[in-house]
């Protein structure tokens, strides 16, 4: 089966019995980090949906934590052993990634749910969400499992990128993403500059249905293929996306929150972002972004 949000993903699980809602609020992201850890070390543990103190909005953890919920993601159904999972993943993901022609490209709808609520200018503050400093040598808040959805600037046929690269919060309105210049947002920021570009729309969404999610991880075989699509046929059904308020890009209809912005390419504009806790144990180091 196709999960089309996070919602139907996290129904499943608890039916499932792969998802714990804790009755007591987090203290902080420190907190919640180290319970990420705890689960970890014990071989995955259970997804968990809880709040922290001081906001309304709930927000989920440790969901794609094992192969085992991964490859119910995918439709799959899971095997008893770790190795096993890792198996039927692969194969899965391999088979779709060398058929094209089983690819379906996103569907265009006209609303949904991410745009329910819409805020604009001043109503914009990013410290109003749960984004925290979640290690203490992090250099700030940091939006974790981001999609962050760019498009070529010079040639449109080019097409898109959805990938999965790290943001750091500066302040109400800001963040930083961090580009590569190998990877494909990378590519997207040179070409932009060199053309000319003083800005380029960018998206950052978050909260989204578990394959979009892995296929924001994945290396694509060319630099103009579309995730969605590979999601499209990862899921057997197209992805629904919905034309962004403010800047030239579609976004998936179904994500939980959506940031629309303008990436600012003059090298002057980059801050200084990190270091950052990542999933392996060590830290990144900082880096301008």
């Amino acid at each position: 089966m196709a999960f089309k949000d996070l919602r139907s993903f996290l129904e499943k699980l608890k039916k499932e019995g792969q998802l714990l809602e804790l009755k007591k609020e987090m203290e902080d992201g420190f907190e919640v980090s180290a319970l990420g850890w705890e689960l970890s070390d014990r071989g995955g543990g259970p997804a968990i949906k809880f709040k922290i103190k001081g906001y309304e909005t709930p927000i989920v953890a440790n969901v794609q934590g094992t192969l085992h919920r991964n490859a119910i993601g995918l439709g799959l159904e899971p095997a008893d052993t770790m190795e096993k999972n890792f198996v039927i993943i692969r194969n899965r993901v391999a088979e779709v990634l060398a058929a094209k022609e089983t690819w379906i490209e996103p569907k265009i709808v006209n609303s949904g749910p991410c745009q329910e609520v819409v805020l604009t200018g001043k109503q914009v503050n990013l410290k109003k969400l749960p984004i925290l400093q979640w290690n203490r040598m992090d250099g700030g808040p940091y939006i974790t499992l981001p999609n962050v959805i760019t498009r070529d600037q010079v040639n449109p046929t080019f097409g898109r990128n959805n990938g999965m690269y790290r943001a750091m919060v500066h302040d109400e309105t800001t963040t930083g993403i961090m580009c590569v210049a190998t990877q494909d947002i990378g590519i997207h920021v040179a070409r932009a500059r060199s053309a000319g570009k003083k800005t380029m729309p960018v998206a950052i969404a978050v909260g989204l249905d578990p394959v979009i999610n892995m296929v924001a991880c994945c290396k694509m075989g060319s630099f103009m293929d579309d995730e969605f699509s590979f999601a499209g046929g990862l899921r057997g059904e197209a992805v629904e996306m919905v034309k962004c308020k403010t800047i030239d890009l579609d976004v998936p209809a179904y994500a939980e929150l959506v940031l629309e912005g303008e990436l600012e390419l003059d090298p002057d504009s980059c801050r200084w972002e990190g270091t950052f806790g990542e999933w392996m144990g060590y830290f990144e180091e900082t880096m301008m972004c």
